[in-house]
């Protein structure tokens, strides 16, 4: 139906259940099928810091959704990304992580600068997009490292430490090269689907 009555208490039912597996992975889904009239609802809800990480880590990927089905959109979602990195922002390192790791997904070279500056700030999460070398490796505009790989931690959806820093890095470059599908047994070795373990 694509309604757009249904953003809002969308994101009202989101902040209900924060730490609901089903709603995390559905909702960017519908947001992205409603496309541009979601985009102003997920902002504010963004910027919002009485919610919790988990629930503005599940509307970001609902701003990269319709970036993705929305060609017409993409500017201004990315927009959207680049402003959770500004200093004046003072969003939470877990979510600027989520943030750099959409607009990678997304291929948003154009970003870079801002990505950059949030990493000089030790404003990133490394445990979610890795670090700026990686950034830049996955965007295109970096071969390999300059300099030894950082000691990273993985991080489950409860934001939890789950596997050694290689074994984290590496099940991060094997998702990210492979291409896994989120039905595909997870690469961690879990025996769960990927999208009920490891997707972030």
């Amino acid at each position: 139906m694509r309604a757009e009555e249904a953003v809002l208490p969308l994101l009202a039912l989101l902040a209900a259940i924060e730490d609901d597996e089903a709603a995390a992975e559905e909702l960017p889904v519908v947001f992205g099928m409603i496309g541009q009239a979601a985009i102003s609802p997920l902002s504010a809800f963004l910027v919002d810091r009485s919610n919790p990480d988990l629930v503005v880590s599940t509307a970001l990927s609902g701003i990269k959704e319709i970036a993705a089905r929305h060609p017409e959109c993409r500017a201004g979602c990315v927009s959207i990304l680049m402003r959770l990195l500004e200093p004046q922002a003072e969003t939470e390192p877990t979510v600027n992580g989520f943030a750099v790791w959409a607009l990678t997904d997304l291929g948003a070279t154009e970003a870079i600068e801002a990505i950059r500056d949030a990493f000089r700030r030790d404003a990133v999460d490394i445990s979610i997009a890795g670090d700026v070398e990686d950034v830049e490796i996955e965007l295109g505009l970096r071969v390999r490292r300059a300099t030894p790989a950082p000691n990273y931690q993985g991080l489950t959806r409860d934001g939890f430490p789950w596997l050694d820093a290689a074994s984290s890095r590496q099940h991060s470059r094997a998702s990210r090269s492979a291409k896994i599908g989120r039905n595909d047994p997870c690469p961690c070795g879990s025996g769960k689907k990927y999208k009920k373990c490891c997707l972030p």
